[in-house]
């Protein structure tokens, strides 16, 4: 568990990174035709990515509401 906590600054400083770099392509896609077909792509794997994180979210809270009602019935 505590490595998790050591690596969670550095998990935190990477997705910082992603979002801003997400960020700058799509300002850019405003004034170019060649940002904004990555900007497209894009779009596509975000949502992609959000269906699949939502999935997981929800496989892991049923599992947990699972694990506590087995140990404190």
């Amino acid at each position: 568990m505590n490595d998790l906590f050591e690596h969670s600054q550095l998990i935190s400083l990477i997705f910082l990174i992603f979002i801003i770099s997400i960020s700058v392509i799509y300002y850019k896609s405003r004034k170019s035709s060649k940002w904004l077909k990555l900007a497209k792509s894009l779009d596509k794997i975000w949502i992609r990515l959000f269906w699949i994180l939502t999935a997981v979210f929800w496989i892991e809270a049923v599992t947990i509401a699972y694990i506590f009602i087995k140990e404190f019935k």
